[in-house]
């Protein structure tokens, strides 16, 4: 029997479940083994493989922690002494994602943003200073524009890597904090599109997002990204407003968001993460604005399954290079170069695509009867941190102008029902 050493964290290990999916790898032949980080993993071997979700202790252990450190040299010292032993992911390439300049320089090397003009990333800069005068420079120098979205540079390991902020013009760059990346913000109708990426394959789940907003003289918007993009979030920069009604609808195109789930996944060297992909309703250009090691896989069904099956293709794929005979074939799995996915895994996934795809409709259908239809912007900022709407006005006209306003955004709705969301395997 194969054994697999895992670590995550209590929390997340709940949540998923891990324990109670146990007989879905025993029955294959693996043996999941929790890993105890306090003391030497060749104690607790021998493993074929580790998988974890370390970015917190990765973080710690850059931060100077030493217990943090220690965990590390840990589980890089077993992967070093036993290269029979695969990690799922390499430490090097988790590493990466901590720093967000970083990770959007990456991401610029992947085959796709530089072969599509279809698949971007939003122009960015890193900010180091408070120096406004340097900063309006930076930006300028970046092609960055606004609004902008300040984002703290460490991306995973704090409560703060979360939280955000939308700055409209120059004037309030006063409330940068660095370092920070400033990067230029795309309206995207408020819906985001998490690519999720299991080895070879790819799932794509839609979720609330921020509202369309304009640049223009406003007070600044702090904001968590938790409490915004989660699963049935009401929070008040989601909703549709007058202005974001007329803004066009984009249809998605499935095929194309699980290419960028695999060429994101090649470019950053690793088989279990999560893509945040926004659609810019201007230009239909996809752009991608974070990287998640190891995220939650919340909406991908039968999750565990997948990745048990990650598991036993990267085994054989090994034990292929190790001996001359040849490998078996692998299970069968989807990915856009190549279609093995059996009918019955092809339509669950269309139906899973679906249900999100009514998912999305539904919330857009119920935020365009909360539109707010005021004609001072200005006076409308939102504090992500108090998660109330402060000083705005409602100037809203007869029930048949609002109507009318929300017209083109329901018939466009009503369109989309015909479309399929299948993935289109080739």
């Amino acid at each position: 029997m194969k054994r697999v050493g895992y670590w995550i964290s209590e929390k997340k290990s709940k949540k998923l479940n891990f324990e109670e999916h146990r007989p879905i790898f025993r029955n294959a032949g693996i043996e999941l083994v929790k890993l105890d980080l306090t003391q030497p993993l060749d104690n607790q071997g021998p493993f074929d493989a580790i998988v974890h979700k370390v970015t917190d202790i990765l973080a710690k252990a850059d931060n100077g922690n030493a217990t943090s450190q220690q965990y590390i040299r840990n589980i890089q010292g077993y992967a070093d002494s036993h290269p029979e032993c695969m990690l799922l992911d390499p430490l090097d390439s988790t590493r990466r994602l901590l720093d967000r300049y970083k990770q959007y320089q990456q991401v610029c090397t992947c085959d796709l943003v530089c072969t599509d003009p279809r698949v971007i990333i939003p122009t960015f800069v890193e900010l180091t200073t408070t120096d406004v005068e340097q900063n309006k420079m930076k930006l300028a120098e970046a092609g960055v524009t606004f609004p902008i979205v300040v984002k703290p540079i460490l991306s995973h390991g704090s409560r703060l890597a979360h939280e955000m902020a939308i700055i409209f013009s120059k004037d309030h760059l006063q409330d940068v904090e660095v370092p920070c990346v400033a990067q230029s913000f795309l309206n995207h109708n408020a819906i985001l599109y998490k690519v999720f990426v299991v080895g070879s394959r790819q799932f794509v789940v839609q979720r609330p997002s921020l509202k369309n907003l304009y640049p223009g003289n406003h007070a600044t918007i702090f904001f968590d990204t938790q409490e915004v993009s989660k699963p049935g979030s009401a929070h008040p920069l989601n909703e549709i407003d007058a202005a974001s009604i007329q803004e066009p609808l984009v249809k998605p195109d499935w095929q194309l968001l699980e290419q960028l789930g695999a060429s994101i996944s090649r470019a950053m060297d690793m088989c279990l993460i999560g893509i945040d992909v926004i659609i810019d309703c201007q230009t239909q250009q996809y752009a991608i604005i974070d990287i998640n090691s190891f995220p939650g896989f919340e909406g991908v069904d039968d999750f565990f399954v997948h990745l048990r099956d990650h598991i036993l293709q990267q085994m054989r794929t090994k034990d292929n290079c190790d001996t001359t005979s040849p490998a078996p074939q692998p299970a069968p799995t989807f990915n856009t170069n190549t279609t093995t996915v059996t009918k019955t895994a092809a339509a669950k996934t269309a139906a899973t695509n679906a249900a999100n795809l009514k998912v999305s409709q539904k919330f857009i259908l119920e935020q365009s009867r909360l539109i707010d239809c005021s004609t001072d912007n200005t006076a409308g900022s939102v504090s992500l941190k108090s998660g109330k709407r402060s000083g705005s006005k409602n100037s809203c006209g007869s029930k048949e102008e609002e109507a009318a306003a929300k017209e083109p955004i329901l018939a466009q709705l009503r369109s989309n029902n015909n479309l399929s969301p299948d993935l289109h395997p080739h």
